[in-house]
């Protein structure tokens, strides 16, 4: 974030607040000095060649065409090794385990419908190809705890279908609904913080 807000100064409290959510995680089984790491914030881009999610277009200042495939680009918290089979994509969490969106508790089947976990899956999928097991765990340091779940090829094609839809709606959507002009968008942090 420092280096996108190069004005952002970090205050004692924000030592102080990281300092207590490492502190929390190396207390854990989750502690990453305790696991075989494959990866740490690994990075992926995903070229979505899978129908869909091509894009044409002229560009704006020249007027010369643009075509391609949709990026999909990330960063993955941690990548661990359970056996030689299997690998744990771990995703840690300070804040609550709600819904940012609707403000209701997550549960499991929620983890299992979450884009941003599917995408993580199909990039380990990608990234990591000689395993052929790949379970994600949330870690949520100051609510709840740990949360996983297991992922298959099933989980891929439905997070291929999400990004798709996702991606043709904001091709091709031009009255977008947007969360700040939602009746109750005061509760949504994200629409207090980042929305202008």
């Amino acid at each position: 974030y420092v280096r996108d807000n190069p004005k952002l100064e970090f205050t004692q409290e924000h030592y102080d607040f990281c300092k207590e959510m490492l502190t929390q995680v190396l207390k854990t089984s989750y502690n990453p000095l305790k696991k075989k790491i494959v990866a740490a914030e690994a990075f992926f881009e995903l070229n979505m060649n899978d129908k869909g999610f091509q894009y044409k277009y002229k560009n704006h200042v020249d007027g010369s065409p643009k075509e391609g495939n949709l990026m999909v680009r990330g960063i993955i918290d941690l990548v661990t090794e359970l056996d030689e089979d299997t690998i744990e994509i771990v995703d840690y969490k300070t804040g609550q385990r709600k819904d940012w969106n609707t403000g209701k508790k997550k549960q499991l089947d929620d983890f299992y419908k979450d884009t941003a976990l599917n995408t993580y899956d199909l990039a380990a999928q990608r990234l990591f190809p000689q395993y052929k097991n790949r379970i994600i765990t949330l870690i949520y340091i100051r609510d709840g705890g740990p949360y996983s779940i297991s992922m298959d090829s099933r989980h891929n094609k439905a997070a291929i279908d999400t990004l798709r839809k996702s991606y043709r709606n904001i091709l091709f959507d031009e009255n977008v609904e947007r969360l700040k002009d939602q009746p109750n968008s005061n509760s949504y942090y994200k629409c207090n913080k980042m929305c202008s």
